[in-house]
């Protein structure tokens, strides 16, 4: 699939939008931030808890470009040592900081793109909710590099060595204790990607909020070998609680997730995963709700390198959603990660369109 059936689809919802009854407040986190290197590591979504959903049918579907830039010094020093300031990165140059630096941590990712999912889920009047996400991810496009570059022009932030390298090369590259992990632009292209079945159901009232519990099975639907694909079967648990008012929402979820030793993050063994998450959301007037959300995830790669390849990551995200009709709401976020903490996608641009089919409507 690639972005223009995607944005037919999200046109589709939106005239949708009228058919059903007006939901009190929008999906929590319905902009789940895309994250290209968890992207075939079952990621958690709130999506995945199913609250506020009655009895009836949801659909949803999202569209987030993501943009990573992530690395140690030893790429930008070897690469302006031989003078290639603004050339492309080559493998050779991995190979010769592999024989110079073999006791180091190496890494550095530089990939942007697309990640996209359609889901539908179903909740019955006991409260269960079951869901299935199919997830697809473009990477390579649309060369959207210049807008990081501009953005920390603008306010005095260093560049990061970004200007020391062309925009639009695709890296993968990761080295610790003889071991690799690369790719380059074989990675590019368009993919279905690895898709998720949920299930959740109450679990009761805890200090006045609302418990779920929930499970996920991510299935290995994508290719093999690319950022799309682990080869596993990758599952988890899911929790999570909510309070809500008529003009708040806060909803706070944790989880674990065992990832199939089969499976592997471009050939490397990946680790089981853990995260944690707040979303909070406020109704200043009558139709618009401003989502502000954080997460913290494990990293895959923890075994594999003690550099931000393997170490945890924080991503923050603000939103704002409007109703779209009675039981639509379309939601436009904007995402960033915590520098100095683990890889994960400096900037991130998300477009989520829900509509909700009550029994009965």
């Amino acid at each position: 699939m690639s972005v223009r059936p995607a944005i037919v689809l999200l046109a589709t919802l939106i005239k949708a939008g009228g058919m059903a009854a007006q939901t009190t407040a929008p999906p929590p986190a319905a902009h789940a931030q895309p994250d290209p290197l968890r992207l075939a590591a079952a990621p958690p979504s709130l999506a995945q808890l199913g609250f506020n959903l009655q009895p009836g049918w949801w659909l949803g579907v999202q569209l987030g470009y993501f943009n990573l830039w992530n690395g140690t010094w030893h790429t930008g020093t070897i690469h302006k040592e031989f003078g290639l300031l603004g050339t492309p990165l080559q493998a050779w140059e991995l190979r010769t900081l592999e024989h110079r630096h073999s006791a180091d941590a190496i890494h550095r990712y530089d990939v942007e793109g697309w990640v996209g999912a359609a889901t539908v889920a179903r909740g019955f009047a006991n409260g269960v909710v079951v869901a299935l996400e199919v997830p697809w991810m473009e990477v390579g496009a649309p060369h959207w590099d210049a807008l990081a570059w501009r953005f920390h022009g603008a306010v005095g932030l260093d560049q990061a060595r970004r200007d020391w390298f062309p925009r639009g090369q695709t890296v993968v590259y990761a080295y610790y204790g003889g071991s690799v992990i690369e790719g380059w632009q074989e990675l590019n292209g368009t993919a279905l990607a690895d898709v998720t079945l949920s299930a959740s159901g109450p679990l009761g009232v805890f200090l006045g909020g609302a418990q779920r519990w929930g499970v996920a099975l991510q299935a290995p639907t994508g290719e093999r070998g690319t950022l799309a694909g682990s080869g596993g079967w990758d599952g988890g648990v899911r929790w999570g609680v909510q309070w809500h008012g008529s003009r708040h929402r806060m909803t706070a979820a944790a989880g674990y997730t065992w990832l199939d030793r089969g499976g592997s993050f471009l050939g490397a063994r990946r680790s089981h995963t853990a995260h944690a998450q707040v979303a909070v959301a406020y109704r200043p007037g009558e139709r618009t709700w401003i989502d502000l959300a954080a997460r913290a995830d494990t990293s895959p790669l923890r075994q594999f390198s003690p550099s931000a390849v393997g170490r945890g990551a924080v991503a923050l995200t603000l939103g704002v959603a409007r109703p779209l009709g009675p039981g639509g709401w379309v939601t436009f976020a904007v995402g960033e990660n915590l520098p100095m903490l683990g890889a994960a996608p400096d900037f991130t641009l998300n477009l989520a369109l829900s509509l909700t089919l009550p029994d009965g409507q």
